[in-house]
């Protein structure tokens, strides 16, 4: 936990293939999101995945909240996202 309440996620970056985003990121797992916020999300973290296809769960965190600050998705989405995400890097 940060000085000002915020949680540090880990920088540790793992492969993330595009079917496994579009799963995680879908109304299936996360109830209140519409097909063009699935999209919207998807396509972000895909962007921030380095070359190799990696990414940590601290810039999944970073991505999430600039989309929320953007109010492309509501804070329950982030947060139900973020569950999702963290239980996947979880099991890998």
């Amino acid at each position: 936990m940060s000085f000002f309440g915020s949680t540090e996620y880990s920088t540790n970056s793992h492969h993330l293939h595009e079917p496994d985003i579009r799963h995680l990121a879908s109304h299936h797992k996360v109830a209140s999101l519409e097909d063009r916020q699935e999209k919207i999300v998807a396509e972000a973290i895909m962007a921030a995945r380095d070359g190799e296809h990696r990414i940590s769960m601290q810039k999944i965190h970073d991505v999430l909240y600039h989309l929320r600050e953007q109010s492309l998705i509501s804070e329950h989405d982030r947060s139900g996202l973020m569950v999702e995400f963290k239980d996947f890097f979880n099991r890998l």
